[in-house]
């Protein structure tokens, strides 16, 4: 399972589906959350949650990166600088339903509404 943006060019986090604990719903919150810090902006049908069977190992690429599926829960490096990453992961491990307002707008100026 991974979350993508930028009709596909970028992967904002990819894990084996046996980690997920959240629900669809917040899968999807979570997404639109990312995408919101990502590209801000980008249409609402240039992102998608991608339910594929990842292998061990399988190489994920896209514009951001590219680099292999390893158990746990990958979370793109952009996410990890601003500080958020644990954040995401929480989400996925239904800890939490949503990353914070603080998380959201971290390293950037507060321009728009929250999604």
């Amino acid at each position: 399972m991974y979350l993508e943006g930028e009709d596909g060019g970028s992967v904002y986090v990819a894990t084996t589906a046996d980690v997920v604990r959240c629900g669809e719903v917040e899968l999807e919150q979570l997404l639109l959350d990312l995408d919101f810090i990502a590209w801000p902006g980008a249409d609402d049908g240039s992102r998608r949650v991608v339910y594929e069977q990842l292998r061990e190992g399988q190489r994920l690429e896209d514009s951001f990166v590219e680099g292999p599926v390893v158990l746990g829960i990958w979370v793109h490096q952009e996410f990890d600088a601003r500080g958020i990453a644990e954040e995401i992961r929480d989400v996925v491990l239904g800890r939490t339903t949503r990353i914070s307002e603080k998380g959201l707008y971290r390293g950037k100026p507060k321009q728009r509404e929250r999604p």
